[in-house]
């Protein structure tokens, strides 16, 4: 189980000098192979390059990481600004370092890198598993949804009623774009266009938008993207 956690922020806290400072998007690409190696420790082998690429090119321009005397790392933590948000998410530590205390101070380097002119938005941390849940708790953030995954084997198995008065169609990706990041928007409160349009653009790319047929106005959007092995 994953959790959608929010907290406000409310307290200043010292970033420690083991947290290694990833100030953009091309620190971030750069470290690309060791984020692999260190999602593989922690059970995440479906991150691979491609993922985390999809996360810089979409949202992510700077986060932090710890390493080692090795050179492998540690721990990381990625950073996605949002008009009216600030994120944080993908915080790994490796199993051979927990315990330490390298969660809380990737997190603490977070917190403190907020602009003071964005500390009126709250910090968004995109999900969480159930081993991270009880740190975050102890930081402030409380859980606001609960997530969990459905695998269906035949696409077909999800097709459902659809109202007569809506009329839904494959979509021109490059000419509705900003349809879907407004409902988004609308949905989330988050201007994510640029994570939405950089899914837009990965090869294999389907999406859709439901229109009210009386008005014209987009009331629903789907967007399908290829994983690695071949779903989506």
């Amino acid at each position: 189980m994953r959790y959608s956690l929010l907290l406000a922020l409310t307290m200043a806290t010292k970033a420690t000098a083991l947290v290694k400072p990833l100030t953009s998007r091309a620190a971030v690409v750069a470290q690309i192979p060791k984020l692999v190696d260190l999602a593989s420790a922690c059970g995440w082998d479906f991150y691979g390059p491609d993922e985390w690429q999809l996360l810089a090119d979409a949202a992510c321009d700077s986060g932090w990481v710890v390493e080692g005397d090795d050179g492998k790392l540690l721990g990381c933590l990625l950073r996605a600004d949002y008009e009216r948000a600030n994120g944080l998410g993908m915080m790994l530590v490796s199993p051979s370092a927990r315990g330490q205390g390298l969660g809380k101070k990737l997190m603490n380097a977070g917190l403190d890198a907020v602009p003071a002119d964005r500390q009126a938005c709250p910090v968004i941390l995109g999900v969480a598993t159930e081993m991270g849940r009880p740190m975050y708790e102890k930081m402030g953030y409380c859980v606001t949804n609960q997530i969990t995954s459905l695998s269906v084997a035949d696409a077909t198995k999800l097709k459902g009623c659809v109202s007569a008065d809506v009329d839904i169609r494959s979509s021109c990706c490059a000419a509705d774009i900003d349809a879907i990041a407004a409902l988004d928007q609308a949905a989330t409160g988050l201007d994510r266009k640029r994570a939405l349009q950089t899914l837009l653009d990965k090869p294999g790319a389907l999406s859709a938008l439901a229109r009210d047929k009386a008005s014209g106005e987009v009331v629903g959007a789907a967007i399908s993207v290829q994983g690695r092995d071949g779903g989506r």
